[in-house]
C-alpha cells in the first residue's frame, strides 16, 4: 500500500470544534504527502480510473510515473503540478523505482465564476512542469506539510496556507501566459513518448509513428527533439539499451536473446550501439557488472 508520511483530514478538526463546513468559501478536505507503491497492480480495484466531486491537486516531488485519464496518458516526473477538476476519471502511478513521492491536497466548495463547481478551468485537468523546486507552489506545499505535522497547529493557520496555495494555482492557470502548461501538441508528444517506452520490443519506424499518430515525419522529428532532446528513434534505441543492460546484469539470457527481446533486429547492430553507449561489448559489460 501507499505510504502516507502525514495525513491531515480537516473533518477531524472541524468535528472536534463542532463546526460544519461552510459553502461560502473553498474548504480543504485533506492534505497528505504520499509515497506510491513501487508498481501498480492493474487488477486491484484501488488503482482503477476513478473520479470524485471535489478538486484534487498533485505536486510530484520525486520519481517517475504516468498520469492517465480516459483520453490521455502523460509521463510525469519531479516538479510536475497536476490539477484534476471535479468528476474527471483519472489515476496516477509509478513506472520506475524509486516510486513517485508527491503532495496531495483536495478542496470542496470551490465556485469560480463561469466554471463548473470544484474546477479551475473548463478542461479535464491542468498540468505544469517546473524547472526546479524553487517555485511558489512547492514552497507553499512545504509550508502546509510543516503546519499539518505540528501538534499545536490551528485550523485557521492550516486553512490560510491552503487558500494561499489555491490562490496561486488559480492565478497560474488563468493569467500566466508564459507558463509551461501542456498544449495539445505537447500531449501528442507525450503519447508518442509513452508508446515508444511501452513498445520498445517491437519494430517501430518513423514512418509507422507518423501514420499512427497522424503527424508528418519532419514535424514529429523536430518537435520530439525540441521537447525531449533526442529524436524519436534515438530515444527508442536508448530505451532498448537500458532494458538490455538490465537483462544482461540480472539474467543469464544469451546476448542474442537479449538483443531480440529488446527490439534489435541483429546482434551485431545491438553490440555496436551497446558499446557506443556503455564503452564495452555486451559480453564484457555483463562479466564486469553481473549481479
Amino acid at each position: 500500500m501507499e505510504k502516507y508520511y502525514n495525513l491531515f483530514y480537516v473533518g477531524n478538526m472541524q468535528n472536534a470544534l463542532n463546526k460544519p463546513y461552510t459553502d461560502k468559501l473553498p474548504q480543504m478536505i485533506s492534505f497528505a504527502k504520499v509515497r506510491n507503491n513501487d508498481y501498480i497492480d492493474f487488477d486491484n480495484p484501488e488503482y482503477r480510473l476513478h473520479k470524485h466531486d471535489h478538486l484534487e491537486i498533485f505536486y510530484f516531488i520525486s520519481g517517475k510515473g504516468v498520469f492517465e485519464t480516459e483520453n490521455v496518458k502523460i509521463p510525469i516526473k519531479e516538479d510536475t503540478l497536476i490539477v484534476v477538476n471535479a468528476n474527471v476519471l483519472h489515476r496516477q502511478y509509478s513506472t520506475k523505482k524509486p516510486p513517485l513521492i508527491f503532495y496531495n491536497i483536495n478542496f470542496s466548495s470551490l465556485n469560480l465564476e463561469n466554471l463548473p463547481d470544484n474546477s479551475i478551468s473548463n478542461n479535464d485537468f491542468e498540468i505544469m512542469v517546473f524547472d526546479s523546486k524553487k517555485n511558489k507552489i512547492h514552497k507553499i506545499f512545504s509550508l502546509i506539510q510543516k503546519e499539518t505535522s505540528k501538534n499545536d497547529s490551528t485550523f485557521l493557520s492550516i486553512q490560510s496556507k491552503s487558500y494561499l496555495l489555491l490562490d496561486e494555482i488559480t492565478k497560474l492557470f488563468s493569467t500566466n501566459k508564459n507558463n509551461k502548461q501542456k498544449k495539445p501538441k505537447d500531449l501528442l508528444l507525450d503519447e508518442i513518448y509513452l508508446y515508444l517506452s511501452d513498445n520498445y520490443e517491437i519494430k517501430i519506424t518513423l514512418d509507422e509513428l507518423s501514420k499512427r499518430f497522424f503527424i508528418s515525419k519532419s514535424r514529429l522529428s523536430h518537435d520530439f527533439k525540441k521537447e525531449y532532446g533526442v529524436s524519436p528513434i534515438d530515444y527508442l534505441v536508448k530505451v532498448r539499451l537500458e532494458k538490455a543492460e538490465t537483462l544482461l546484469t540480472k539474467t543469464d539470457k544469451s546476448v542474442v536473446d537479449v538483443a531480440f527481446e529488446c527490439g534489435f533486429t541483429s546482434s551485431n547492430y545491438f553490440s555496436d550501439h551497446f558499446k557506443k553507449r556503455y564503452g564495452e561489448s555486451p559480453s564484457k559489460y555483463r562479466k564486469n557488472n553481473k549481479q
